[in-house]
């Protein structure tokens, strides 16, 4: 499972966006490869519950997609500064 880089969105002076993106190994969506790899991200996420940090904060939305090449796990978080 390859790590992309953090993205950091200012949203307002108290409020940062964070969105983190993780690819598979290349695979077909609808075959068996394709459906273990998918899961094996997942279950990486289970298992590793630091992969789940978007920055400081863990992640409030999480998307799963295939982009035509291999699976992404999308999370993304909100954090609140006070």
């Amino acid at each position: 499972m390859k790590k992309n880089p953090l993205v950091r969105i200012p949203i307002n002076d108290g409020m940062t966006r964070y969105r983190l993106t993780y690819e598979s190994n290349a695979c077909q969506p609808t075959d068996v490869s394709g459906r273990v790899e998918q899961m094996s991200m997942l279950q990486s996420l289970v298992d590793q519950p630091q992969l789940a940090y978007c920055g400081p904060v863990p992640f409030d939305s999480m998307k799963v997609f295939h982009n035509g090449s291999c699976w992404v796990v999308e999370l993304e978080a909100v954090e609140t500064r006070s």
